[in-house]
């Protein structure tokens, strides 16, 4: 159960990381062209670039431990049923009790 809130956490709090990615990027980009540039623009237009990618590359790691996480947990599923299936197979065969339709 803990697990899943810390997932719920982590995962829930990537659109803020976005959007605050992209606004740092902006403020960052405005105070440079207010400091250095003159008022252009160049900056403002730069650090909003730079905090878009940020956010979208910050955004795609994400998506990519997920799915990771997610084959994980299938893979642990997957092996934990083989595992309960084996064990059925052999109780059955020691204590000899019915065998399940389909053996003959």
């Amino acid at each position: 159960m803990r697990d899943s809130w810390k997932a719920a956490y982590r995962y829930g709090n990537i659109g803020l990381e976005l959007f605050l990615s992209i606004v740092v990027g902006f403020l960052l980009g405005r105070w440079v062209d207010r400091h250095f540039l003159h008022g252009h623009g160049w900056g403002t237009a730069v650090g909003t670039l730079v905090g878009v990618y940020t956010g979208f590359r910050s955004l795609w790691k994400m998506a990519k431990q997920a799915e990771r996480e997610a084959a994980a947990e299938e893979e642990r599923e997957r092996r934990e049923a083989d595992l309960k299936t084996k064990r059925d197979a052999y109780r059955r065969e020691v204590e000899g009790g019915p065998k399940p339709k389909g053996d003959l």
